[in-house]
């Protein structure tokens, strides 16, 4: 899955002066689809994304959340757990 807004929509917006950003709209669709398997229910999961720009989008964005925003205290990795820079 490597996700981007319709152009056709891209272009409404833009005739309104709005900017769309398709990185920011490719997490958010990952985000959902990853919050609508196992994870929701704290059952684990195993991901795999084929697409080196979604898989660095959602690495990216699990680095800021999980380390900087809620703090590691609250997400301790499994032990044996591969570091977000091994994914």
């Amino acid at each position: 899955m490597n996700r981007f807004v319709k152009p056709y929509i891209v272009q409404f917006f833009k005739d309104r002066g709005v900017e769309v950003d398709n990185d920011s709209f490719a997490l958010s669709e990952m985000i959902q689809w990853v919050w609508r398997s196992g994870i929701r229910d704290h059952k684990p999961i195993n991901i795999y994304i084929p697409s080196s720009r979604m898989r660095n989008l959602l690495k990216d964005w699990l680095s800021v959340t999980l380390f900087k925003n809620v703090g590691t205290e609250l997400f301790e990795p499994e032990q044996g757990a591969e570091p977000l820079d091994n994914l």
